[in-house]
């Protein structure tokens, strides 16, 4: 519901009364780094992690802030730490398990460890539900490490075996957002073009339910975006992103949402809209500064400068109305 201040009151309440409760600090974290405290939500899983160093949720969780933060290197690390624990209490499956390794599918595709990825991803194949909002995360970047070693063809048979598996509108959202990716990188712009479009009719489509969909329509937004970029369609990158931005009222503050308006920024610059751009400007400095995200302020910032001779006083600090 959004209503992270009440759910911080209550769950401190909580860990008051039982501080050693992990799930307390779980919650307390959720709700402040959503709200804009991303320095209180690393320190209280960081207090946390002392407290139970053994807690592979935990450690997800803090894995998750880091992120968020911009310091990848430790998120990454902490999220093996995670998996290490989970193999050798055997928790293997179940959403606990998928969530992390979703997270750290990521850290394998940026480290360029393709086969690895692809490994782990056979072994969740093998056993879970492709369909599932995680499954097809995994999916994703499985998909993108096949695209990476130019497993073209293996990658097209596991979207058909997805798209055949997962029919509800949800599930087909991210199978043509999934293609659209792997059509880019094949180089097929005019049929990266054609996925993507249906990709994005269908998340406009969609009544996503905020409490239980905010993240994956705001990743599905921010994904299509990207590839509409790659693919030189701006205006329908724009929409993708607003869309996302849209969506990501019931998670205001995170790292997805800060870089959509960096995107933003960028596009609406590119169409001379001076004021659009200082006002997305405004959004995504605010974002990763609550998040502490040195990393993507100083992105920003460069991005910001490159700007200036389209719109000058792009990074003003005050953003005009509009």
């Amino acid at each position: 519901l959004g209503r992270f201040e009440e759910a911080r009151k209550a769950y401190g309440e909580a860990k008051t009364i039982a501080p050693d409760q992990a799930a307390a600090y779980i919650e307390i974290g959720y709700s402040r780094l959503y709200s804009g405290d991303g320095q209180g939500a690393l320190a209280g899983y960081e207090e946390a992690v002392r407290r139970h160093p053994k807690d592979s949720v935990l450690l997800h969780h803090l894995g998750a802030a880091l992120f968020h933060a911009g310091r990848d290197t430790e998120s990454c690390a902490t999220f093996r730490r995670a998996i290490e624990i989970m193999k050798s209490s055997g928790t293997t499956s179940g959403w606990d398990w998928a969530h992390t390794i979703s997270w750290h599918a990521r850290c394998q595709w940026e480290d360029g460890r393709f086969q690895e990825l692809i490994l782990v991803s056979d072994d969740y194949m093998a056993r879970e539900t492709y369909c599932s909002d995680l499954g097809l995360k995994i999916l994703r970047w499985r998909i993108r490490a096949m695209a990476s070693l130019r497993q073209y063809e293996r990658a097209e048979r596991d979207i058909r075996t997805a798209s055949r598996k997962c029919g509800l509108p949800s599930g087909q959202v991210w199978v043509e957002s999934i293609r659209s990716e792997l059509l880019e990188a094949r180089g097929d712009r005019a049929e990266a073009l054609e996925a993507a479009g249906k990709a994005q009719n269908s998340l406009d489509s969609i009544q996503w339910n905020a409490r239980t969909d905010c993240g994956a329509s705001v990743l599905l937004a921010c994904n299509l975006g990207l590839v509409l970029e790659k693919i030189e369609a701006p205006r329908d990158a724009e929409r993708a992103y607003l869309f996302g931005v849209k969506e990501s009222a019931c998670r205001p503050y995170n790292r997805g949402t800060a870089f959509m308006h960096q995107r933003l920024m960028h596009l609406a610059a590119r169409r001379a809209d001076c004021a659009g751009a200082k006002e997305h400007h405004a959004r995504s400095l605010e974002i990763y500064a609550a998040l502490g995200n040195k990393t993507g302020l100083e992105a920003l910032r460069k991005e910001a400068e490159a700007l200036r001779p389209a719109c000058p006083g792009v990074d003003s600090k005050d953003a005009p109305g509009r």
